[in-house]
Formats: structure tokens, C-alpha cells, sequence
């Protein structure tokens, strides 16, 4: 007790100590026996000392306790979305380069990976809906089918997305082989619906995403 009490003198040493962020299960304990020795050590306190202290004990266990929710939140968001990519990855939708890139936000930016991911389906979308007008032509141009599909696929596979890839590999090495259109309508269809299981977990964790960053950047 009295290596702790000796350490404090005067309102403003007190209000100083409080401000400091403590562990919110020593607060019980803590804030109590320095508030008691100060009230009796010493002789006098005017109503403004008594005002500020009260004023600052609130805070400190307000600032305390908001500090100690808002880490457990962001801890919790980032379970969440380490076991949906975990998740993803049993399933095979994605592959270790995924988990990889997400890592990247801690050298190109703490959005770098929320705004990766709507970015990449903007563009499938894009090269999917190119490669629909394309196959629907009366004469098939397989030289820009070709470039059309080698876009896609190299962007699901930068990405992790594997299973995308191989569908999109798939409709790449038809058109090299110059299948018939039916043949490349069938295997465009494959694309496109693994590209509808991805956009939709895609579109998932880039909001758990944003929620994460945001909290972390804007602070308890």
C-alpha cells in the first residue's frame, strides 16, 4: 500500500496517473484505494479538485473500458475472417496465395485487400460479359477469346482464386484447341459459376474486411 500511495501528492499528479490506460480487471482495485488515500491524506480539497477528480475518474473508466471492448470486437472480426478464408481454402476455392495477399495490406495499405476484392470481381464481370458477346458472334475470332480468357484466369490465379482459375484454364485451352461453340458456350458456363461461388464470398469478406480496417484506423 505504501509503495503505491507515496507515489501520489496532489490533484494533479492523480488526474495524471488516471488518464493512463490500465487493465480494465486492476481498475476495481486500483482506482479505490488511491481515490481513498487521496480524499484522507490530504487536509483540504476545494470543490474544483473534487469536480476534476470526479471528472476524471469517470473518463478514465469510461476510456478504459470502451478501449478494452473495442479490442476484444476487432480481435473477434478477425477470427471471423481468418476462419471463413480458412474455411475457403477446405473447399478449395481458393489456395495459399490467397491468404498471401491479404497479408499484403500490412505493406501496400491497411485497404489494400477491401479494395482488391471488389476490384477483381468488377473485372471478371467485365471479361465474362466480353466473352458472352464474343461467343455469340456469327464468325468466332479465337484470337481474342484467347485474350479475353488469358485475362481472367491470370487474375483469379494472382488472386488464389484456384478453382476459378481451372474453370477459366478450362475454356482457355478449348478455345486454343478451337472447339465448337457449343463446346465453349459449355465451358464459359463453368466459369461463370464458379465465379458466382466466389463474387458472393468475395463480397462477404470485403465488408468483414472494411469493418475490420475501419475500427483499427478510426481507434476505441
Amino acid at each position: 500500500m505504501e509503495k503505491w500511495t507515496t507515489q501520489i501528492e496532489s490533484t494533479e499528479q492523480l488526474c495524471l496517473y488516471l488518464v493512463k490506460p490500465h487493465p480494465i480487471n486492476y481498475l476495481p482495485l486500483q482506482l479505490p484505494i488511491y481515490t481513498l488515500f487521496f480524499l484522507t491524506k490530504l487536509d483540504s480539497l476545494s470543490s474544483l479538485d473534487l469536480s476534476s477528480l470526479w471528472v476524471v475518474l469517470v473518463f478514465h473508466f469510461y476510456f478504459s473500458a470502451s478501449s478494452m471492448a473495442a479490442s476484444s470486437s476487432r480481435e473477434a472480426m478477425n477470427k471471423q475472417l481468418l476462419d471463413f478464408i480458412h474455411s475457403m481454402e477446405q473447399e478449395g476455392l481458393v489456395d495459399y496465395r490467397f491468404a498471401k495477399v491479404h497479408m499484403l495490406k500490412e505493406s501496400s495499405g491497411p485497404f489494400f485487400f477491401a479494395s482488391l476484392l471488389p476490384t477483381f470481381c468488377r473485372d471478371s464481370t467485365a471479361t465474362l460479359r466480353d466473352l458472352t458477346v464474343a461467343l455469340g458472334q456469327p464468325l468466332l475470332n479465337y484470337h481474342d477469346l484467347g485474350e479475353l480468357c488469358f485475362k481472367i484466369r491470370g487474375g483469379a490465379a494472382c488472386l488464389g482464386v484456384c478453382r476459378m482459375a481451372h474453370a477459366c484454364g478450362q475454356l482457355h485451352q478449348a478455345v486454343q484447341n478451337r472447339a465448337t461453340k457449343e463446346s465453349l458456350i459449355t465451358a464459359l458456363k463453368a466459369a461463370k459459376q464458379e465465379f458466382s461461388i466466389m463474387q458472393k464470398k468475395l463480397e462477404t469478406l470485403a465488408q468483414l474486411e472494411t469493418k475490420i480496417v475501419s475500427n483499427e484506423t478510426d481507434g476505441p
